[in-house]
């Protein structure tokens, strides 16, 4: 169904990756799909969230509200901060080793 895996991303990062009330804002675009809004669309049944979002939150990113709809890729942008106090290190150094190994196996 059209929607359905961001309507499942929205639900599982509201429950468990949500930014403080006074951190969240709301889209100047709203996510529409067939004239339905989010709330109107069935999750998945199983959600595999995406990976660069997945990355984040491992990071320790919080999301600040409703994705907002990104007409130019046809995709839902989902607003996001991440507070370098809150960053998970170990997460950042294993990213960084991997960069440093792509890094080398590239010739840099």
């Amino acid at each position: 169904t059209p929607g359905s895996l961001l309507r499942g991303v929205r639900d599982a990062v509201r429950r468990r990756h949500s930014a403080p009330t006074e951190l969240t804002v709301r889209p100047y675009r709203p996510v529409v799909i067939d004239g339905r809004s989010l709330d109107e669309i069935e999750p998945p049944a199983r959600l595999t969230l995406p990976a660069l979002m997945r990355g984040y939150l491992r990071l320790g990113a919080q999301v600040c509200g409703e994705p907002a709809h990104d007409p130019d890729f046809g995709v839902g942008d989902f607003p996001a901060l991440l507070d370098k106090s809150r960053v998970d290190v170990r997460y950042l150094l294993r990213l960084r080793s991997v960069s440093q190994a792509a890094d080398l196996a590239a010739g840099q």
